[in-house]
């Protein structure tokens, strides 16, 4: 198995807290030539949603994304936020409570997601599907 889908290594060690996620987020800040930004372009693609659109993140890691663009949520939106690992979900509650939009956190299994089929309008999983094995 590799480390990259090995839910133990991931949970207990690449991801117990965001600190090697922090990393390689600031790498990105730095380096990328995009002015506008990875996270407003989300955003943009997520505008044409409902407005009582419920959206599941999956592997939302510190939840950068939503703190970043916090002011653009539609206050109607349901946002659950889930990541297999329960330090990430920490990181993103403490992350987004700053901001003072309504989240909800669950852990979730990407494999294993234990919510009925179209139960959300979206679910998003952007740069962790390399961690999922199926």
């Amino acid at each position: 198995m590799s480390r990259f889908t090995d839910r133990e290594y991931l949970t207990t060690d690449q991801y117990k807290n965001a600190d090697n996620l922090n990393a390689r987020i600031q790498i990105h800040r730095k380096f990328s030539t995009n002015p506008y930004g990875w996270y407003n372009w989300v955003f943009d693609t997520l505008a044409q949603l409902p407005a009582n659109a419920r959206i599941l993140e999956l592997g939302c890691g510190s939840a950068e994304m939503w703190v970043n663009i916090a002011g653009r949520i539609p206050e109607s939106w349901d946002i659950t936020l889930s990541d297999l690992s329960p330090g990430m979900l920490d990181a993103a509650w403490r992350n987004v409570v700053v901001t003072g939009r309504s989240f909800k956190f669950e852990q979730i299994d990407a494999q294993s997601i234990p919510h009925e089929d179209e139960s959300f309008d979206v679910v998003i999983a952007h740069h962790m599907l390399h961690h999922v094995s199926d």
